[in-house]
C-alpha cells in the first residue's frame, strides 16, 4: 500500500514512473491512486498536482473514464478549499487529453472512410442485450467493427469525462466558469458527433443541477451544497450563456423539444436575475427562436419572436446596420406578421390566447403560458401586431420606401383590398416574385398563399350566402393550395390558438352533395352593422353638407325672384287647367308644356 512504502509523495511518483516505463501501467496507475487515497494526503502540497496529471495520463491512455473520474473526486477533496486552481488545471489537462484522442481518432476513421460512430446511438448502453443477440444472427461489415474499435471508445470516453467534471464542478463557485465552460464543449461535442441521445441527457443533467440550487436557494438551505456560495449577477450571466448555448445546440441537432424546454430554463434563470440581460444577449436568443417556432409551425410566436428581435438588435448596435440588413430584417417582420393564420377578415383572432372561453382548451392554456415565458405583454395576436409594426417609426420608414414592391404589394393585397373575385389572381404572382427576388424570404410564400385563401373566403361571405364549389375552385387556384388544406382551412381545421383559423370558427360550410359553399350567417352580422355604420356615415355627411348650405336668397337675390315670379306663373295655369272641360284639353296641353319649361329653368 501507497500510506505503508511511501512516505513522501514524492518517492510515489518516482516508482510510478519507472513502473510506466516498464510498461506496467496499472500497477502505476494504482501506486498513484493509494497516494491519492491515503490520510496523510489530506492536505494539499504542490507535488499531489503532478501525481494527478499523471494518474491522468495514464487513465487517458488505458481508456479508464472510471478510474480518471475517481482521481477527480479524491483530488477535488484535496484541493477545492486550498487550491481551486490547481483543480482547474487538472479538469481541462483531462478535457484537454480527450479531445485530442478523439480527434485523432476521428482523423484515423475518416482516412478509413468510417462513420461518425452514428452505428451507435447510445454511448452509455454500447451493447444492449438486443444487439447482441441481433449479432449473432446477422453478419457485421469490417466498416461497422473497425468504427466500434477505433472511434467509438474514444467517444465513450470523452462523454464519460464531461459528466463527471460537470458532476464535480455542480456546487462549485469558485470553479463555475469550468463548469459552464465545460458544458458548452459538450455541447460542441454533440453537434459535431451528432450524438442526440447524449445531447438530450446532458440537458437533463444541467435542469436537474439548476433546480437542485433553486431548491436549496428557497429553503434557505445552501449549506448543505458543498462549495456553493450563493447566486451572484455574473453567476446568472453565466447561467444564461450556457442555456443560449444549449437553445443553439438544440437547434442544429432539430431537438425541437428540447429547444422548448430549454425556453423554460431561460425563463427560470430570468426570473432569479434582477438585472435584465443584455439587449444583444437576448437579440441572439429571440432569433434563435425564429427557428424554432418556425419548425414547429407556430406563427405567430415565430412572428414576435422576428419583432422582438428587430427592436432588440436596433438598441444592441452601436451603429446603424447596412441598408440590406435592414431591409431583410423589415422585410421577415412584415412577411412574419402577415403569414399567421387569419380566420376573419373582419375581425381576426380577437379572442386572443386563452380566451377563448373553453375552460378545457389546453391548447389554449399552453400557448398563453409560452406567451408568459417569453416575455409578450397580454395575449398576443396578429392585429395586435401589425398594430404594433405599423406604430414603429423606424420600421414605417423602411416599409414606405426601401421594401421591395412585391412585398410592399403582397402586404397591400392582403390588408387593405377587398375583392374576392381577384385577389387570388393578384397574390399569386406576387408570391412567384417572392420566390425568385428573395429566395431567403421564399419559406413564407406558402403561409402566405394559405392566409390568401382565407381572405378570398371570408370576403365572399360578405358578398354570397352561396357559392358552388366549382366556382370557388377557379377563384382560389391560381394560390397553388391543395384543395385538402383548402377545405380544412374553409370548416377551421388548420391552426389553433396560435392564430389559426379554428380560433374564429369555421368560415364556411363545404356541402359536397349539392357541390356549394354555404356561408354562415352569424358572421355576417359583424360586416352589415359596418356597412349599415358606414350608410349612417355617409347620410350624417350629407346632412351636414344641407345645414352648410346657404340659401338662393342670400347667393343671387334677382334670380331668386325671377325664379319666385315663374313659378307663381306655374300654380296658376296649374290651376286653370284643372277644369273638366274637354274643350280646354290643348290649352291644358300647352300649359303642362310651360310648367315643364319653368320647371326646367
Amino acid at each position: 500500500m501507497a500510506n505503508q512504502y511511501f512516505y513522501k509523495p514524492e518517492n510515489a511518483l518516482k516508482r510510478a514512473n519507472e513502473l510506466s516505463a516498464i510498461g506496467n501501467e496499472k500497477g502505476a496507475l494504482q501506486v498513484l491512486h493509494d497516494v491519492l487515497t491515503a490520510k496523510k494526503s489530506r492536505t494539499w502540497v504542490k507535488v499531489l498536482e503532478s501525481i494527478m496529471l499523471k494518474y491522468i495520463d495514464i487513465a487517458v491512455d488505458l481508456k479508464l473514464h472510471r478510474h480518471a473520474k475517481d482521481g477527480l473526486h479524491q483530488y477535488r477533496n484535496i484541493s477545492q478549499q486550498q487550491a481551486p486552481q490547481s483543480l482547474e488545471a487538472i479538469i481541462q489537462h483531462l478535457l484537454k487529453a480527450g479531445e485530442s484522442r478523439v480527434a485523432k481518432a476521428a482523423k484515423e476513421a475518416r482516412s478509413m472512410n468510417l462513420g461518425k460512430g452514428k452505428a451507435v446511438a447510445d454511448l452509455e448502453c454500447e451493447q444492449t442485450p438486443e444487439a447482441i443477440m441481433l449479432s449473432t444472427m446477422t453478419d457485421e461489415g469490417d466498416g461497422d467493427r473497425s468504427e466500434r474499435e477505433v472511434l467509438v471508445p474514444w467517444l465513450k470516453f470523452l462523454w464519460e469525462t464531461y459528466r463527471s467534471v460537470l458532476d464535480i464542478l455542480k456546487t462549485n463557485s469558485k470553479l463555475e466558469k469550468v463548469y459552464h465552460q465545460t458544458a458548452q464543449r459538450a455541447f460542441e461535442f454533440c453537434v459535431q458527433h451528432e450524438r442526440k441521445t447524449e445531447m438530450r441527457r446532458l440537458c437533463e443533467t444541467l435542469r436537474h443541477h439548476l433546480s437542485n440550487l433553486q431548491r436549496a436557494t428557497a429553503q434557505g438551505n445552501t449549506n448543505r451544497l458543498r462549495g456553493w456560495e450563493g447566486w451572484t449577477q455574473e453567476g446568472i450571466e453565466l447561467h444564461l450563456a450556457t442555456r443560449f448555448a444549449q437553445l443553439e445546440a438544440a437547434s442544429a441537432q432539430e431537438l425541437w423539444t428540447e429547444g422548448f424546454r430549454t425556453v423554460e430554463d431561460i425563463h427560470q434563470v430570468m426570473r432569479i436575475s434582477k438585472k435584465p440581460p443584455k439587449a444583444k444577449l437576448m437579440a441572439k436568443y429571440y432569433e434563435r427562436l425564429t427557428k424554432i417556432f418556425w419548425v414547429s409551425g407556430n406563427y405567430l410566436f415565430h412572428a414576435y419572436a422576428w419583432w422582438r428581435h428587430a427592436q432588440l438588435a436596433k438598441e444592441s448596435q452601436k451603429r446603424p446596420p447596412p441598408v440590406e440588413d435592414q431591409i431583410q430584417m423589415a422585410c421577415s417582420v412584415l412577411l412574419s406578421a402577415l403569414a399567421i393564420p387569419d380566420a376573419s377578415d373582419g375581425a381576426p383572432d380577437e379572442q386572443g390566447l386563452g380566451q377563448s372561453g373553453d375552460p378545457d382548451d389546453v391548447d389554449a392554456e399552453k400557448m398563453a403560458r409560452m406567451a408568459t415565458l417569453l416575455g409578450f405583454r397580454g395575449h398576443p395576436t396578429r392585429a395586435a401586431l401589425l398594430a404594433e409594426i405599423a406604430a414603429d417609426d423606424e420600421l414605417v420608414d423602411v416599409f414606405g420606401h426601401d421594401l421591395p414592391a412585391h412585398v410592399r404589394a403582397l402586404h397591400e393585397a392582403l390588408e387593405n383590398t377587398f375583392a374576392p373575385r381577384k385577389l387570388a389572381g393578384t397574390v399569386a404572382p406576387l408570391l412567384k416574385e417572392l420566390k425568385e427576388a428573395t429566395p431567403r424570404l421564399a419559406h413564407y410564400a406558402e403561409p402566405l398563399a394559405r392566409v390568401a385563401v382565407s381572405r378570398v373566403v371570408a370576403q365572399l361571405g360578405r358578398v354570397y350566402s352561396v357559392v358552388t364549389l366549382d366556382n370557388f375552385e377557379q377563384l382560389v387556384a391560381p394560390l397553388s393550395v391543395p384543395a385538402d388544406d383548402v377545405e380544412k382551412l374553409i370548416v377551421g381545421a388548420a391552426g389553433g390558438p396560435g392564430g389559426g383559423a379554428s380560433s374564429g370558427g369555421a368560415l364556411a360550410r363545404v356541402d359536397h352533395r349539392l357541390g356549394v359553399l354555404r356561408f354562415p350567417e352569424e358572421p355576417q352580422a359583424a360586416p352589415a352593422s359596418r356597412h349599415l355604420g358606414d350608410l349612417a356615415r355617409y347620410v350624417a355627411e350629407a346632412a351636414q353638407a344641407a345645414r352648410d348650405h346657404k340659401p338662393e336668397e342670400m347667393r343671387d337675390p334677382e334670380r331668386a325672384a325671377k325664379r319666385a315670379r315663374l313659378f307663381e306663373m306655374a300654380r296658376a295655369a296649374s290651376a286653370r287647367s284643372s277644369r273638366p272641360a274637354a274643350s280646354n284639353r290643348p290649352s291644358a296641353c300647352r300649359n303642362s308644356r310651360h310648367v315643364c319649361a319653368v320647371a326646367r329653368v
